[in-house]
């Protein structure tokens, strides 16, 4: 299995140059990348730098932090796995045809596969009780299944219906929306489906399980949750009377967490329900154009941006707004400095923004010229960005120190 070559990786601030790689100063990659300097400004220096190899005509389109894992998607529909603390590449995978719509990596542990052979051909085959930890995707006509340190395909599960985003799993299921309208629960070993409900229309947004519970958005304006496992069961929706009724599609990804289930619409308005009862838990924020980026969930505060607006973070305890800014796009990390929490904000012309999460204040602003691709992350201590043509680089506070996996999966 190849490895990239040209891995330059700094540990508390010692140069780690592996056998065989001609060193590259940090910030001079071959491309017009923001040097190191300019990141001294902010108080931030290169942690490590990856230079994938890609195929010619090759681009670098998506990357996805999953856990103590990086994973960089590519336009062929490849997927590389990297060790995110280290910036080591592990393996990469051919997942789909490049036509093919490829969602987003999900992790799960302890997966027993599908019988698949004795399904599909009537021969005997023995029971496996081998558990997995996996990563899986599902593109537009499979469920497919990787071993998460290996990258050897465990298993390629077609799917009743082509799928319309990334789906969610517990390990026993995988829940993912069609193009039915519908949503599914597909029991994973034996590669068959459990249950199906219906929405009354599209589903756009990802959709998300959290304890014991699947959440589901669609183009209705109507947002579901339904009991997780064999045995399916809407808890609530909403339309009902004792929740709050949306009044335009919601299209972008929502977030749910034991604080409650926050869902980001095309009405210009971020609604906030009780995860149990699907109640209000306070008024929807109202902004002057429509939701339709992911919405983000930090610690303390919620971040948005409204289309033809601004970017907005607001209290997630009361939904009162804490600030904004009219350039500012998505948080790419989180940092502390002087006992302040601090935000890194990506703003519409590659800037990042140094900003004081509490006051909105912005303590400074470097380029970040020549990385065309970005994870979106309100929790990690970390930046991750990447160029077009391979290059991903990670980025951390001067001085942090050691990264582990704890501070990314925490």
């Amino acid at each position: 299995m190849k490895r990239a070559t040209g891995i330059l990786l700094i540990v508390a601030g010692v140069f780690i140059i592996p056998a065989g790689c001609a060193r590259q100063p940090m910030g001079e990659f071959g491309g017009p990348m923001v040097l190191r300097r300019v990141l001294n400004t902010a108080e931030l220096d290169y942690y490590w730098h990856v230079k994938v190899e890609l195929f010619k005509r090759e681009t670098l389109t998506e990357l996805h932090l999953v856990d103590d894992r990086l994973y960089a998607m590519t336009s062929r529909n490849r997927l590389l796995s990297l060790d995110a603390p280290r910036g080591m590449w592990d393996w990469t995978a051919e997942v789909a045809r490049p036509s093919q719509p490829m969602h987003a990596p999900r992790h799960a542990d302890g997966v027993l596969l599908p019988r698949l052979k004795e399904r599909l051909t009537g021969e005997n085959q023995p029971a496996s009780d081998v558990k997995h930890n996996v990563v899986m995707l599902n593109t537009l006509m499979d469920l497919v299944i990787y071993d998460r340190l290996s990258g050897k395909e465990l298993a390629k599960i077609p799917l009743p219906s082509p799928s319309s985003t990334t789906g969610a799993t517990d390990g026993k299921y995988f829940y993912f929306g069609s193009i039915r309208h519908w949503y599914h629960a597909m029991n994973i070993s034996e590669g068959l489906i459990a249950w199906e409900l219906p929405t009354n229309a599209y589903i756009n947004a990802p959709l998300e399980l959290f304890d014991g519970v699947v959440y589901v958005a669609g183009t209705d304006g109507i947002f579901y949750a339904s009991q997780s496992g064999q045995s399916p069961g809407r808890l609530w929706n909403s339309s009902q009377p004792m929740s709050l009724a949306m009044h335009g599609p919601v299209t972008a990804g929502f977030h749910v967490d034991q604080r409650g289930a926050f869902v980001p619409c095309e009405d210009n308005s971020l609604y906030a329900y009780s995860r149990t009862t699907g109640e209000p838990l306070w008024e929807p924020f109202i902004c002057q154009g429509p939701l339709r980026n992911q919405l983000q969930a930090g610690r303390d505060t919620l971040f948005l941006f409204a289309t033809g607006d601004r970017f907005y973070a607001i209290d997630v305890a009361t939904g009162q707004a804490r600030w904004s800014l009219p350039d500012g796009r998505t948080v790419l990390g989180v940092g502390k400095r002087d006992k302040r929490s601090l935000v890194y904000v990506l703003d519409k012309d590659n800037n990042l923004m140094v900003v004081d999460e509490i006051n909105g204040r912005v303590i400074k602003e470097v380029p970040l010229t020549g990385y065309d691709v970005f994870v979106a992350n309100s929790n990690a201590p970390v930046i991750y960005a990447a160029s077009k043509d391979g290059h991903i680089v990670c980025i951390r506070s001067v001085g942090a120190g050691r990264l582990t996996s704890a501070d990314l999966t925490r």
